[in-house]
């Protein structure tokens, strides 16, 4: 007999905490021009972090991905460029951790149209920022660019990626993770593999 778990606020991170929480963190990421920034040795590992991400998800190691995030991670692209919000519009993207893990199962199984065949990318990431965020968090940005090829014509896509870093054991885990791309109000097209 299959037992149905019912939901409650307690199981569950997804809501209009997390919403006002990430849209915080978004202001606080754009407005932050005067910020207290890492020294050289600590960027230097975040700038190693974001090159590992960066080289998982290109190479579409996802399992070895999730590895990197944490039990509470939520994934956000704004649907507009400016006073973006997750309670009043409609995002491009917008996933958490289990709806992130149901993506790549998907991903993984072979039957998803929108990848057959799978995109195969390369991301640059430049012009890279830290600085101590709250209970020990690291809050960065960095110029994203990425050249993505499933099908003619080569599609680009570039933006601004923005984290929130937790500290575990001798490196990081993404809390949150939202991408700002340039042309966020334009029609996207297919953009199903994990940006």
């Amino acid at each position: 007999m299959q037992t149905k778990v019912k939901a409650t606020e307690e199981t569950r991170y997804v809501g209009a905490a997390l919403y006002a929480d990430m849209e915080a963190f978004l202001a606080r990421v754009r407005a932050n021009g005067d910020a207290q920034f890492l020294p050289p040795a600590e960027l230097a590992r975040v700038e190693r972090f974001l090159k590992l991400e960066a080289r998982l998800l290109d190479r579409r190691q996802y399992k070895r991905w999730v590895e990197l995030l944490a039990e509470d991670f939520a994934y956000w692209i704004p649907g507009t460029w400016k006073n973006s919000s997750l309670s009043r519009e409609v995002a491009v993207n917008f996933d958490d951790r289990r709806r992130m893990l149901d993506r790549i199962a998907y991903t993984d199984s072979g039957v998803q149209a929108a990848q057959t065949p799978p995109s195969r990318t390369v991301r640059s990431l430049s012009n890279v920022e830290a600085w101590a965020g709250a209970a020990g968090s690291i809050e960065v940005t960095a110029s994203l660019l990425i050249s993505e090829f499933r099908r003619r014509p080569m599609n680009t896509f570039a933006g601004t990626q923005n984290m929130l870093l937790t500290p575990s054991g001798e490196g990081f885990l993404i809390k949150y993770k939202v991408i700002e791309l340039l042309d966020c109000d334009a029609p996207q097209g297919n953009n199903s593999f994990i940006l």
